[in-house]
């Protein structure tokens, strides 16, 4: 394989169930790197993400927000943005006080809430972030990176088919059971990825990806190699080739393959 740049997911890909990096990731990292691109490309935010960007020892470029962000490890420059217009957050915030789903909403790399119930404590432990409590109607015209909501998968489900009636020119994606996210049109971490290699030269048959579930679908498919994780849903696994299904995130399945570019 002749790969010149490697896109890395996090949760469910890089790290383990209990958040940590394994030495054995780190070393084929830190020796790879020396001659390959290597990015992280996450639906976190910045914030969230940069203590794993920095185990890692990466300083080039970051993708965040599922694509909606990337910005330079260097200067902390914001290379593109493509965030939720002010009238699309005012939609969302809607309803969310109408139908009481919890709601996140991001600007300038800060996550914002209106309730910090069960659902805020929730994602914050998982994220390793705080949240900032504010009344939404302070982020009325505000452009928000993304919108989450976290809630029930069933739940989401609802509010989804609820917001395809009020909302276009916007993406679903549901990026773990509980956490539904909202992008802008176009904005997924497979056009991101596209926009890094163009800029770096490098073609998508130069690529490889890693990820676990429907937000990394566009970027796995993009690349040549676009690997899934076998802790993926089941029913994301139908979408790919057996071939293309490699060893949990529990089992070191990045550094599998990995080593292999060594």
């Amino acid at each position: 394989m002749n790969v010149k740049s490697v896109f890395l997911d996090l949760d469910g890909t890089v790290l383990h169930d209990d958040k940590t990096i394994s030495k054995r990731l780190a070393d084929v990292v830190t020796e790879l790197k020396k001659r390959i691109n290597i990015y992280v490309s996450t639906g976190r935010s910045w914030e969230s993400a940069s203590s794993y960007v920095e185990k890692l020892g990466l300083e080039d470029l970051a993708i965040n927000y599922n694509g909606a962000r990337i910005i330079n490890l260097k200067t902390k420059e914001v290379i593109s943005e493509k965030p939720l217009n002010e009238e699309t957050v005012k939609k969302l915030i809607a309803v969310s006080r109408e139908h009481k789903i919890h709601l996140n909403l991001y600007k300038d790399d800060k996550w914002y809430v209106e309730n910090a119930g069960r659902e805020a404590e929730y994602y914050s432990n998982l994220t390793d972030i705080k949240w900032n409590l504010i009344n939404f109607d302070d982020f009325m015209g505000k452009k928000s990176t993304k919108a989450l909501f976290v809630a029930e998968y069933k739940r989401l489900e609802e509010i989804k088919e609820i917001l395809q009636k009020k909302l276009s020119g916007v993406e679903y994606v549901f990026s773990s059971e509980y956490y539904m996210e909202i992008l802008q049109e176009g904005v997924n971490k497979g056009s991101a990825v596209k926009k890094v290699l163009e800029e770096s030269g490098v073609s998508k048959d130069e690529a490889m990806a890693f990820g676990d579930h429907w937000n990394d679908k566009e970027m796995l498919q993009y690349v040549k190699y676009g690997y899934l994780m076998g802790n993926a849903p089941e029913n994301l696994k139908e979408v790919f080739d057996k071939e293309k299904i490699i060893a949990a995130n529990n089992e070191d399945g990045v550094a599998q393959i990995l080593e292999k570019l060594i």
